[in-house]
């Protein structure tokens, strides 16, 4: 399925206004990433980010555009479309027209990284993903992912988590934000060289996705990531059976 080629006519043109509000705005926008996976199997799979804007911060009102990109596992881009707000600041990538109202359908069912830009500054933007897989309906919360002065709030090149029991799944989402190719380390316990981690890929390209499961022998330990560039990483726990639950959450770097 081909998706790069925008939907023409209207839809064509509001992506051509979206552009141009963000080229002219690009010191405002604000920038949220999420790594969507269809972890369980399941038929069907539901994924899409809402994302709301302060109304009153938007210039020359609303509606204001939000651009939508998406990203293969490999890191080719995908698609790209783009959504209007509301009269009340809000925007989901389920009101586009099909295919891009389920990012799985957009994907056909396999893992992606979503990238989404507004207009609006860092502080008065925000973003949820959610995902329904199965009986399993996950909500992730998304951060901006850069302060106002561009610093990194999301993404960074060292994160660490403490696992305690591992349950029936336990993975790491990780994708490559740095602009660059990059190396990634796993580590249990401590920080170790480069390439010397339990996980390890040493060349993740830019916009490309890692998705790794932890093994049971992991359990009860420091977990550390390592990078050579800027990545942000998701976690998931759960069951693999799609009629049981997945908990997914976002980590910070340090």
């Amino acid at each position: 399925m081909k998706l790069r080629q925008p939907i023409r006519n209207k839809f064509s043109i509001v992506l051509f206004l979206a552009m141009f509000f963000l080229t002219s705005t690009m010191a405002q926008a604000a920038e949220f990433y999420a790594i969507i996976a269809n972890l369980n199997g399941a038929n069907n799979p539901h994924a899409q980010v809402d994302v709301g804007v302060d109304t009153g911060a938007v210039p020359g009102g609303v509606p204001s555009p939000v651009v939508f990109n998406v990203f293969r596992a490999d890191g080719t881009h995908l698609a790209e479309f783009v959504v209007m707000t509301n009269s009340n600041g809000f925007a989901s990538s389920a009101f586009a027209p099909a295919p891009y109202d389920n990012l799985f359908t957009v994907s056909e069912g396999q893992p992606v990284l979503v990238a989404v830009r507004t207009i609006v500054s860092a502080s008065l933007s925000g973003a949820v993903l959610r995902q329904t897989l199965g009986k399993s309906e996950t909500v992730l919360s998304l951060p901006v992912a850069r302060r106002r002065d561009g610093t990194g709030v999301t993404f960074g090149r060292v994160f660490s988590t403490p696992f305690g029991d591992i349950p029936p799944r336990a993975t790491l989402l990780i994708a490559n934000l740095s602009g660059s190719d990059v190396a990634v380390d796993i580590f249990l316990g401590t920080e170790g060289a480069p390439g010397g981690g339990k996980y390890a890929i040493p060349r993740l390209v830019n916009n490309a996705s890692w998705i790794i499961d932890l093994d049971p022998t992991d359990s009860n330990s420091n977990v550390i990531l390592s990078s050579t560039g800027d990545v942000i990483v998701q976690l998931a726990v759960g069951d693999s059976d799609s009629k049981k639950g997945i908990s997914a959450g976002l980590l910070l770097p340090l």
